[in-house]
């Protein structure tokens, strides 16, 4: 019932890797998860979270997004300017072999104003 179904699906947007809805402070946390260990194409996957926000916030209008990516350590070294991008709009970054990513990620949402 949340959900503009008069908008057209966007490739990238149609089911993330983790969805959570807090329906009473009306805010959906997108989580994005990308795991890379060799060179390739993946950088440009990072560098999408305007559009998707953009894109889920038609979608569901009575609701803030929230993007979140969980990454792996391959991304510090080999995509310095989109993490500095990232960190400029805002968009936190938690890195997936961090033994406490799970709770760091929690953390972020339940205090998240």
């Amino acid at each position: 019932k949340h959900c503009d179904t008069k908008i057209k699906k966007a490739h990238g947007c149609k089911n993330p890797d983790e969805c959570y809805v807090d329906l009473e402070s009306k805010i959906i946390f997108i989580i994005e998860k990308k795991f890379q260990q060799t060179s390739g194409s993946v950088c440009e996957k990072i560098q999408t979270p305007d559009f998707k926000i953009w894109q889920y916030s038609r979608t569901f209008p009575d609701f803030k997004i929230v993007y979140i990516y969980c990454l792996s350590r391959w991304f510090e070294k080999n995509c310095e300017a989109e993490l500095e991008y990232l960190k400029y709009r805002k968009i936190p970054v938690f890195w997936g072999n961090s033994e406490t990513y799970k709770e760091d990620i929690i953390k972020f949402m339940t205090s998240y104003k």
